[in-house]
């Protein structure tokens, strides 16, 4: 469920989806729970998947991390959820029909989804 502002009976009905295991997206965001408890963070690339870089990947991935850190300062309903869960940020290829894992962002460092390495440019 895409939600604009973290208050109102929107957000409040977005949350308990959330709650049950549903995915929600804030400005493009999207944030859902994994069955093992994990909060998954996902973002598009604003690269094409060619021109998807690590220096464009990682400035992606922290756009999902802003985001998902205005959320948590602006909810606290929304931070209590997620307080003390591992957070997984994950930058993906949407292709309109679905998408696809381009990278992960583990321990700080860029780790690429099988047959996606680091386009031109990367470093």
């Amino acid at each position: 469920m895409e939600i604009l502002e973290p208050n109102g009976k929107r957000f409040e009905v977005a949350l308990e989806l959330f709650q049950s295991g549903e995915p929600l997206s804030f400005r493009g965001v999207s944030l859902a729970l994994a069955p093992e408890g994990s909060l998954v963070v996902r973002v598009p690339t604003s690269w094409h998947l060619e021109n998807t870089t690590e220096q464009s990947a990682l400035s992606d991935l922290r756009v999902a991390e802003y985001t998902l850190n205005d959320l948590v300062a602006e909810s606290p309903a929304f931070a209590s959820v997620v307080k003390n869960r591992p957070r997984h940020f994950v930058l993906v290829y949407d292709y309109g029909m679905g998408g696809v894992e381009l990278c992960r962002l583990i321990d700080g460092s860029l780790v690429w989804a099988k047959g996606f390495p680091a386009g031109k440019g990367a470093a």
